[in-house]
């Protein structure tokens, strides 16, 4: 790891939920979109974005996502539409909603997990928390009110690994390296 780092808290998506996933991407591919598809492997849910750490505060970061999980047991998610960032009308980034039985848990969970980081004087970003997956990215903004997704609301996600990540930002895009994982079940 450099000396500073990238630094992201999320869980990691299961290999049967990726595949799903991947369908749905076929789907969405079927409307010609111009996207910077995210790949399988890098399919995940973000807590926090941390940004830069030094490796003192990394080691803090580590320290307190393993203090959380002892709480923490499998979230049970839902697929809730696809959406885009910053609006539908002008995507930069084409998103899967997340919804469902356990989200109120999961709102806790990142709550808990911001006072925490507050406590410990880490910066995170501070934008409101919506759950979601990073389907994809446009290189321009575009309009995607009229897109026909074939999407099938409701279909289960399973959030089990919880870990920390570092980003690192590559011309063709970014790479991803877990630098702690959790898991429970």
């Amino acid at each position: 790891m450099s000396k500073q780092s990238r630094v992201f808290i999320a869980f990691s998506i299961s290999y049967p939920d990726k595949l799903r996933l991947f369908t749905l991407r076929h789907q969405l591919q079927v409307n010609q979109l111009n996207c910077n598809w995210v790949s399988l492997p890098k399919l995940h849910l973000t807590l926090s974005f941390l940004g830069s750490l030094s490796k003192s505060e990394l080691e803090s970061v580590v320290e307190l996502v393993n203090e959380l999980r002892l709480d923490l047991k499998e979230f049970q998610l839902n697929w809730r539409g696809v959406s885009a960032f910053p609006s539908k009308k002008r995507a930069r980034v084409l998103i899967l909603k997340l919804g469902g039985q356990d989200i109120k848990k999961l709102n806790r969970l990142v709550a808990n997990l911001k006072t925490r980081l507050q406590k410990l004087e880490i910066n995170f970003e501070r934008k409101k928390f919506m759950p979601h997956i990073t389907l994809g990215r446009f290189k321009a903004p575009v309009n995607l009110q009229k897109l026909k997704t074939g999407l099938q609301n409701g279909q289960e996600i399973w959030l089990k690994d919880l870990g920390v990540f570092e980003s690192q930002l590559l011309k063709n895009g970014s790479k991803y390296r877990r630098i702690r994982q959790m898991k429970w079940w």
